[in-house]
């Protein structure tokens, strides 16, 4: 412990008298956010790259047993290569599964990101916080109206309904959007949504939309103003992190480069301790860091809702693969200067696929498998198995949109797990290769 703390105190000493590391651990990163704070400062909004829709569908199945036998030959020339019968598992079920592509019912050019929600407020919550576009609420009778509309079209046709029910005559159905049109990217998605709502409506029921039939009540959801630079400089402070590893990898190449790490060989020292004292020093100044970004970024304007402390917390864990990757650097190139001319050339390609600074397209791997904290699930993706990429999401989403520890806890599994085989490789990469008798 004794030689941990000494070659702690010793690499504290060559991070703060070097000017090279300073300007990488500090200026550089505080002069990033001051770039971002004047190009992204104003009010422009964040634009997801496709249309994430919230639904709450309470559609009711229970009664369309009763109607199956009689407007069974009326759907099924409609639905017949659909995988979904709309008069076993409900017209909300069906229209829902239609906008995701499930259905083979081509509604639009634009293919849907579904998430369901159990009740509106969680919708509400979604909205307000940019997760979705917008949500769709799907009251009970929304199949019963699905079935009045075909009535009514038999009625238009050829002057008699199917069903002369007056439920099924005179049943109106209305979905309520829940959406805020100061969100850049709710126009250009509720025009989606609309024309997606008309296909299916003249596809079911062969014509034009019977008056009255179907209607769409909207209501304002107010919410806080994210601004561009909100966004961006929420996924910054991982991309400044990374940064700081550029001191590790110099300094333990420095050790190799004059051949001090020769002479605590022969001291018999202990791969752990040295690299125990390199941790503590990469602590406790990407600390200070992380802590001069953060204030950095609310002086400057910064509008995050989400707990400070929290994103904090993760990006200490974040620490973990940024201490794996320094040391494979240094270990593989034994040269201080050129160890950190390494890191931070990476630095960029981990920052563009870790989405600090681009949303990275999705590849999903298994649909509804990760828990979200609100009772939903999401979508499994193999950008999940890069840490640096579970580090951006986690701070994002506690700073942009108040998400506490239980919602951001997959984020910091996967964190954890690749940050553990990051940190782990790293280790004994250094260890085999600075570390062998041979050597």
């Amino acid at each position: 412990m004794r030689t941990t703390l000494k070659i702690f105190i010793r690499t504290l000493k060559q991070t703060i008298r070097s000017p090279t590391r300073i300007t990488l651990i500090v200026a550089f990163p505080m002069l990033f956010v001051l770039v971002f704070a004047f190009i992204f400062g104003g009010s422009g909004d964040v634009s997801p790259t496709s249309v994430i829709i919230g639904v709450i569908n309470e559609d009711g199945q229970d009664y369309l047993a009763d109607y199956r036998e009689i407007f069974y030959n009326y759907t099924l020339p409609w639905a017949a290569n659909a995988t979904i019968d709309p008069l076993t598992h409900g017209f909300g079920n069906f229209f829902v599964r239609s906008l995701d592509g499930q259905t083979g019912i081509n509604l639009s050019n634009q293919t849907f990101r579904i998430l369901e929600f159990k009740t509106i407020e969680e919708a509400l919550k979604a909205v307000q916080s940019r997760a979705v576009t917008f949500a769709i609420y799907i009251p009970y009778d929304f199949s019963l109206g699905m079935l009045s509309g075909i009535n009514s079209r038999e009625y238009i046709l050829d002057g008699s309904p199917i069903l002369n029910q007056p439920e099924v005559l005179m049943t109106n159905v209305s979905l309520t959007l829940l959406g805020d049109p100061n969100f850049l990217s709710f126009q250009e998605g509720l025009t989606e949504f609309q024309e997606s709502l008309h296909q299916f409506s003249t596809q079911l029921f062969g014509i034009e939309l019977p008056a009255g039939i179907f209607t769409t009540a909207f209501t304002n959801v107010s919410s806080y103003e994210l601004t561009q630079f909100d966004y961006f400089i929420s996924g910054f402070f991982t991309f400044g992190l990374v940064l700081t590893s550029s001191s590790v990898a110099g300094i333990l190449g420095e050790e190799r480069e004059y051949r001090t790490l020769d002479r605590l060989k022969i001291s018999q020292i202990k791969p752990i301790e040295l690299l125990g004292g390199i941790t503590l020093n990469q602590i406790v100044v990407a600390g200070a860091q992380l802590l001069m970004m953060l204030l950095a970024a609310y002086l400057f304007g910064f509008k995050g809702r989400g707990s400070p402390l929290l994103a904090y917390f993760v990006g200490l864990l974040t620490l973990i693969p940024i201490l794996g990757l320094a040391f494979f650097v240094s270990a593989w190139v034994p040269n201080g200067r050129d160890a950190s001319s390494v890191i931070a050339m990476v630095s960029a390609p981990i920052g563009f696929l870790s989405g600090a600074f681009l949303q990275v397209p999705a590849i999903p791997l298994i649909a509804d498998f990760i828990p979200t904290g609100t009772g939903t699930f999401r979508t499994l993706q193999l950008w999940d198995f890069f840490p640096f990429y579970s580090s951006v999401t986690a701070i994002r989403n506690v700073l942009l949109f108040d998400h506490t520890l239980g919602q951001i806890l997959p984020e910091l599994v996967f964190l954890l797990i690749g940050g553990a085989l990051f940190f782990v490789f790293g280790m004994i990469f250094f260890i085999w290769r600075v570390f062998r008798p041979e050597k």
